[in-house]
């Protein structure tokens, strides 16, 4: 469970920062 959370929050951080830059 604790990897799946950390793996979502990896995603969104990077759609975060895609959106961001892009």
């Amino acid at each position: 469970m604790l990897t799946v959370n950390l793996f979502h929050q990896s995603s969104v951080l990077h759609s975060s920062f895609l959106m961001a830059t892009g």
